[in-house]
């Protein structure tokens, strides 16, 4: 149970800045910090590389047949408008707390808003054969923090609940995965600057998605990350005049011949026409990702391997002297958020900038809070010692069983702590921890 004075401290500052939002001297007054920060994790995601677990062991090639076009004539049938509801942990916590009489009429409808949200975006199907699964490509951004986005091509009336496959923890791309067959748009790495292209996908217009195509050119094949989100990354985003609209994201970016260049991520603000586009390499390695958890998440000795792995990767950052929040923030499942998100976000409501970006995101204010706290629970900054591995696995989980945490025990500088994971959005997260000592 959440205790109820940290509800009441929360009311009481989320009260004041919910009364005063639409003031620019407040909002002016708010270390603007923190904030980017958290908004360039949202963009930009960890890097790709870092401290791992050794070596993987081989994962199964996926076929020609799987990687063979079954395309579609026209771009709207293979484009998708993705629901994503609130999860249900999440949104129980939420409507649990927007009961308490003693709050706020106002923070109570503020916790209902986004108990009952239901955010959109845009989405698109590979072309692929066989299987009897379709894969989809959308925005990282869109479905982080859901388990159970809805996919539907006709614009919200048949909806196809998915899975969420793999997480490019680099570009903001994401793959789900359906269990029917749609045809599907071809990805290429084939255009040129100047070259006419179309964005294709579902603006949010009420309660719903409706579908929009606009036409533009390819301005600049390589915008370099760190132009746009002073992340000091170098990787490239497609920039193109083809207007997006909220709503928009994760949709195709598609050739005359609806060919697939890039999903579309953002709008590039105070700029007129200027938008970006997550590059067809990256699309086709996120595919390439997908398919092969597909093909592995029957396999014990892969699941292990990559169990292991998401375990060091967590050690090795709360033992880190210089630990990064954004890598973190990859390895902590919506479970843990809700379950101790709240609390650990109590540890910080008092920070003007914390409550700024929980007032904006709820899931990412407590999502950050919960990767600050486990820092100060157990990081000392001295390194991972000797001994403190991932391979004490409980001999009673099984790695296969979907949906069932799996603990590993370790030592994290004297203290024994019991990692609890869960596997989610392809890879192993945290999803509880206790602490012995």
């Amino acid at each position: 149970m959440i205790q109820h004075l940290t509800i009441q401290l929360i009311h009481d500052r989320l009260s004041t800045l919910l009364e005063a939002k639409g003031s620019n001297e407040t909002m002016r007054k708010f270390g603007m910090m923190f904030v980017m920060f958290a908004l360039m994790i949202i963009a930009c995601g960890p890097e790709k590389t870092g401290r791992t677990g050794g070596e993987m062991p081989p994962v199964p090639t996926v076929s020609q047949s799987a990687a063979a076009t079954a395309l579609a004539a026209d771009p709207k049938a293979s484009t998708a408008l993705i629901q994503v509801p609130t999860p249900m942990e999440l949104r129980n916590l939420f409507l649990n707390i927007s009961n308490d009489s003693d709050l706020s009429q106002q923070f109570r409808a503020f916790l209902m808003s986004y108990a009952l949200r239901e955010a959109s975006g845009s989405g698109f199907v590979t072309a692929r054969t066989g299987g009897g699964y379709s894969l989809v490509v959308t925005n990282r951004h869109v479905v982080e923090g859901s388990d159970k986005p809805q996919v539907s091509f006709d614009g919200g009336n048949t909806n196809i609940t998915a899975k969420i496959l793999f997480i490019d923890n680099n570009y903001d791309l994401a793959v789900l995965e359906i269990p029917t067959t749609v045809p599907g748009l071809q990805v290429t790495t084939t255009y040129t600057e100047s070259q006419v292209v179309n964005a294709v996908g579902y603006p949010a217009m009420g309660r719903k998605g409706n579908f929009q195509i606009t036409r533009g050119n390819v301005s600049n094949r390589c915008l370099q990350d760190d132009q746009i989100t002073d992340s000091g990354k170098k990787f490239c985003w497609i920039q193109h005049t083809a207007a997006i609209d909220p709503g928009s994201s994760g949709g195709p970016l598609v050739t005359t011949d609806n060919q697939v260049i890039g999903v579309n991520a953002a709008i590039v603000t105070q700029h007129h026409e200027v938008y970006v586009a997550v590059p067809g390499e990256a699309i086709q390695a996120a595919v390439q990702s997908a398919e092969t958890i597909h093909a592995s998440r029957s396999d014990a000795k892969w699941m292990t391997a990559h169990l292991k792995d998401s375990c060091y990767k967590l050690v090795s950052e709360l033992s880190s002297a210089k630990p990064r929040v954004d890598m973190l923030l990859a390895l902590i499942s919506y479970k843990l958020v809700a379950q101790k998100g709240l609390p650990a976000f109590n540890q910080y409501a008092d920070d003007e900038n914390a409550m700024k970006v929980f007032l904006n995101d709820p899931y990412l204010g407590m999502k950050v809070s919960l990767a600050k706290y486990l820092l100060e629970l157990f990081n000392d900054g001295n390194g991972v010692l000797t001994g403190e591995r991932c391979d004490n696995i409980s001999p009673s989980d099984n790695v296969l069983d979907e949906g069932e945490d799996v603990r590993i025990n370790v030592s994290l500088h004297g203290k024994n702590v019991e990692l609890f994971w869960t596997f989610e959005h392809g890879q192993w997260r945290l999803s509880e921890f206790s602490s012995a000592n």
